[in-house]
């Protein structure tokens, strides 16, 4: 069985990681009542994060655009120190980590101070979360209820989530695996957790950041990789017509991997199979 999970708490006033018993009991007060801060999920493999400098890098960005200050002089390194750390305590082979940093103290929309605290959760996977790559794919509903904004906080993976939460409930209702999610010009954007690519003969298309997606960080290694499977990218707004007209499409999650896409429910999608999900899935598997 895997070990259970744990949480690691980092308060900026003492300067050390807290054990369990020890967190105040308004921690997370900023977070939790106005989603005043930011996550990573890395995947943990072997005891070892994966890709953990693009999701620091992702980080720090933005913890600038948040205007969030480092608690102390190398913060990143305490950080990386301390995730490494948390993997190599679970003692088990596939791991989630969740690393969240918050806005300190009390306030109302007006903060007392920009002063980070963060945490740092550890899930133990039962196997490794890129299994799916190779499976007969993924059925997706389409969530235009709430359409996502593009703005500077786009780019930031937000503790303020709920477009993404409404999405995955109507995904949920639906009986899908995940379900894509609109701008408010009316073009695809992403999917409750991933990033959304088509493919059409050897070009792949993904919507590019002015839909208001995130920039994942899986997004980033198949953009920097896909002509490694032949493959030319192209960054524009996607249409439901793209979609339809794909020969094939799929999600990619930091965690989960590259997904391949079945069916969308509500679309005339018809994949004509699942070529550049499975060769993008076996050049960038961990």
């Amino acid at each position: 069985m895997p070990s259970p999970s744990r949480l690691y708490f980092h308060q900026h006033q003492k300067g050390e990681l807290l054990a369990p018993g020890e967190f105040p009991a308004l921690a997370l007060a900023r977070s939790h009542k106005y989603g005043d801060g930011i996550f990573e999920s890395i995947l943990c493999l072997s005891s070892r994060p994966y890709q953990l400098k693009l999701h620091l890098n992702r980080l720090f960005s933005g913890m600038k655009v948040l205007g969030l200050q480092a608690p102390e002089t190398g913060f990143r390194q305490q950080v990386q120190t301390a995730i490494q750390q948390a993997c190599a305590d679970l003692h088990t082979p596939f791991s989630r980590i969740r690393l969240q940093v918050w806005r300190a103290g009390q306030g109302t929309y007006l903060p007392e101070n920009d002063h980070a605290d963060w945490m740092i959760e550890t899930y133990p996977l039962p196997e490794h979360p890129w299994g799916k790559t190779s499976s007969g794919g993924l059925r997706l509903s389409l969530f235009d209820q709430v359409p996502l904004v593009f703005s500077p906080l786009s780019s930031v993976k937000s503790c303020s989530a709920l477009p993404y939460v409404l999405a995955a409930r109507h995904a949920r209702s639906k009986g899908c695996d995940d379900a894509l999610l609109f701008s408010v010009d009316g073009v695809l954007a992403e999917a409750s957790s991933s990033n959304l690519f088509l493919r059409r003969h050897n070009v792949l298309l993904t919507p590019d950041l002015s839909s208001g997606c995130l920039p994942g960080t899986l997004r980033h290694r198949i953009l920097a990789n896909a002509h490694k499977a032949g493959l030319e990218i192209v960054q524009q707004p996607l249409t439901l017509h793209d979609l339809h007209e794909a020969d094939e499409a799929f999600l990619s999650n930091a965690i989960r991997g590259i997904q391949p896409i079945s069916k969308v429910v509500g679309s005339a999608f018809k994949p004509k199979g699942h070529d550049a999900a499975l060769s993008l899935g076996r050049i960038l598997r961990p």
